[in-house]
C-alpha cells in the first residue's frame, strides 16, 4: 500500500511540465520573498526581533508554499496567506510602511500564481496566450494594489471611519472599473 502511494507520487512528478515547475518556483520564491521582507523590517526597527521566531515563520512560510504548489486546489494556499500576513502584522510597527507594497505584490503574486496553476493538470502546457492575459490582469491587480496603498497613506491622517469607508469605496471603484472590460474582453474571445 504504502509503495503505491509513493510509486504514484513519483509517476506524477515525472509527468509534472517543465511550465508548471517554473510556475512553482515563482510562487515559492514570492513567499520567501514576502517573508523575508518581513523579516528585513523586523531585524531594521520593527517590533518582533527574536531571530528564533524569524526563522520559524520562514521556514513554516516556505515549507506551506511548497505544499500550496503541490496540491494548488486546496486550501493551503490561503494558510500560506494568513501565515504571511500574520507575519506581517506582528513584525511590523506601521502596516502602511513603503515595505507592505512588496510584500503585498508577493502575495498577490503567489496567490494567482497558484490560482493558475489550480486550473489545469500539473502535465499541462499552457498556452502563451492564457498566461500573457494572467500576467496582464495579474499586472493590473498588483497596480490596484499600490493605489489602495497610495492611498491609505494619504489618508492615514484622517479619522480613522472616514479613511476606512473611502479606501473601502475606492478599492470597490478600481475593482469595478477592472472587472468590465476584462469579462467584456473575456466574452468576446469565446
Amino acid at each position: 500500500m504504502n509503495l503505491e502511494v509513493i510509486h504514484l507520487g513519483v509517476d506524477r512528478l515525472r509527468a509534472t511540465s517543465g511550465q508548471r515547475w517554473a510556475l512553482s518556483t515563482l510562487a515559492v520564491g514570492a513567499t520567501a520573498a514576502a517573508s523575508l521582507v518581513s523579516a528585513f523590517v523586523a531585524a531594521d526597527g520593527g517590533s518582533a526581533q527574536n531571530p528564533i521566531f524569524v526563522v520559524a515563520t520562514i521556514v513554516i512560510a516556505v515549507g506551506l508554499a511548497v505544499v500550496a504548489v503541490g496540491v494548488p486546489d486546496s486550501q493551503t494556499a490561503l494558510v500560506v496567506m494568513v501565515v504571511l500576513s500574520l507575519q506581517w502584522w506582528v513584525m511590523t510597527d506601521d502596516p502602511t510602511s513603503a515595505w507592505a507594497v512588496p510584500v503585498a505584490i508577493c502575495l498577490v503574486g503567489f496567490h494567482a500564481l497558484v490560482a493558475l496553476m489550480a486550473g489545469a493538470p500539473p502535465s499541462t502546457v499552457l498556452a502563451p496566450a492564457v498566461l500573457w492575459r494572467w500576467a496582464g490582469r495579474t499586472l493590473a491587480l498588483a497596480a490596484v494594489t499600490v493605489a489602495v496603498w497610495a492611498l491609505a497613506v494619504g489618508l492615514r491622517h484622517w479619522a480613522a471611519g472616514v479613511a476606512v469607508v473611502l479606501v473601502g469605496l475606492a478599492t470597490l471603484a478600481v475593482a469595478g472599473f477592472l472587472t468590465v472590460p476584462l469579462s467584456v474582453r473575456a466574452r468576446d474571445d469565446r
